[in-house]
């Protein structure tokens, strides 16, 4: 698991530059060891009993299931990519609501982007729905959102600090 991960956060870091033929071939090697590690999971989880040790289980199963996943959309192309994402992000929280934390009020701490309910017009005309989007569509009794702006000023200027 251990080597799977940095295989992929090695191709991550190269994703995020841009998606070469080369790097596809590796996605694709990345993506088979993924599945391998997957059915070595599933058969380990159905092997323990306790509870703990199955939600442990289910837990690491879902990362590497969304980093399969991750590596096979972006396989596909850089806007498939921000399309599927905020609906990613949606699933995983859909996920721990589920498993985690069942009726129990939750904080997602997000960048203002993917916790946004509306869209803005390019968002709309590429198909990008965020997670507040999708959040907003499900059956949530009570899904508040609130952005926060950061605000720098150069101290040193404004109050003569070194």
């Amino acid at each position: 698991m251990r080597t799977v991960e940095e295989h992929y956060f090695e191709l991550q870091d190269e994703m995020l530059i841009k998606i070469t033929k080369s790097l596809k071939k590796r996605m694709k090697v990345a993506i088979q060891e993924y599945e391998n590690v997957l059915k070595f999971i599933e058969i380990k989880r159905k092997n323990y009993t306790n509870p703990e040790v199955q939600r442990m289980f289910l837990l690491i199963q879902r990362g590497m299931q969304n980093r399969l996943q991750w590596l096979q959309v972006n396989l596909k192309s850089y806007l498939s990519s921000g399309i599927q994402r905020g609906f990613n992000m949606f699933q995983n929280l859909e996920w721990l609501m589920n498993h985690y934390y069942k009726n129990e009020k939750i904080i997602v701490w997000a960048h203002n982007f993917h916790i946004r309910k509306r869209r803005a017009l390019i968002a709309k005309l590429l198909g990008i729905r965020s997670v507040g989007y999708w959040l907003q569509k499900s059956i949530l009794k009570t899904f508040m959102q609130l952005g926060f702006m950061l605000v720098v000023e150069n101290l040193q200027r404004n109050y003569g600090l070194n």
